[in-house]
């Protein structure tokens, strides 16, 4: 939870930085994750004023939540070890599946989604310390002596059956195997809801992981 005003000073500040979630959701290739013309402050932009390394793509100021957003694509997967063709990786010579082909495949494939995750993981915790430390310093406190929700949202090119998997699970209470939403959010355990020494909160009041079906569902709601 934060106390400061940061919604006035971006008012104040930031109307330059503002884009649509179309933008803000293009990756380098120039694919558009999200398509909606609501606005969004581009965070990208804001912490390259401080020299941040990496951060978040986003960030909404809606109420009492302050959401940091990062769209990343690369999740979705055109072969799966539950959709391949094995007579691909077969050897010319002896006409038979190359075991040691589709397994170097299926490892140089894992290596590829591990490295997403961290990167997500990294942009989550370079843009809390852009904030807490660059940006929040120089807000107003509410004078009112509210406080807002600091949430971070992944949003990812997953399909939408995994995601209806992970949420099926959560529901009977255990978790899914091989899932990479699943993956994402286990990486983000000790990212949120912390206590310093003097049990002040630091780091994310909340992170969610979400299909891109499910953060336009969500747009729904601001729009």
């Amino acid at each position: 939870m934060i106390s400061k005003n940061l919604t006035k000073f971006a008012q104040d500040n930031w109307d330059h930085y503002k884009t649509t979630i179309s933008n803000a959701s293009k990756s380098d290739a120039g694919v558009i994750l999200v398509e909606s013309p609501i606005e969004i402050y581009n965070f990208d932009e804001i912490s390259k004023l401080y020299s941040t390394s990496t951060s978040a793509d986003g960030i909404f100021l809606e109420g009492n939540n302050t959401q940091l957003v990062e769209f990343k694509s690369g999740f979705k997967q055109k072969i799966t070890k539950d959709k391949f063709n094995p007579e691909i990786g077969t050897c010319k010579h002896s006409k038979t599946v190359c075991e040691d082909y589709w397994n170097l495949f299926w490892e140089n494939q894992d290596r590829k989604i591990q490295e997403l995750i961290m990167s997500i993981r990294m942009k989550a915790i370079e843009s809390y310390i852009t904030l807490e430390k660059q940006i929040l310093p120089i807000c107003d406190n509410y004078t009112s002596g509210k406080q807002a929700k600091v949430t971070f949202t992944a949003v990812i090119d997953e399909d939408g059956a995994e995601g209806l998997e992970d949420a099926m699970a959560d529901v009977a209470g255990c978790e899914v195997t091989n899932n990479r939403i699943s993956d994402i959010r286990k990486s983000f355990k000790r990212l949120t809801k912390r206590k310093d020494a003097n049990r002040n909160d630091y780091l994310y009041d909340e992170i969610r992981v979400l299909t891109v079906a499910e953060f336009s569902e969500w747009l729904k709601t601001v729009s």
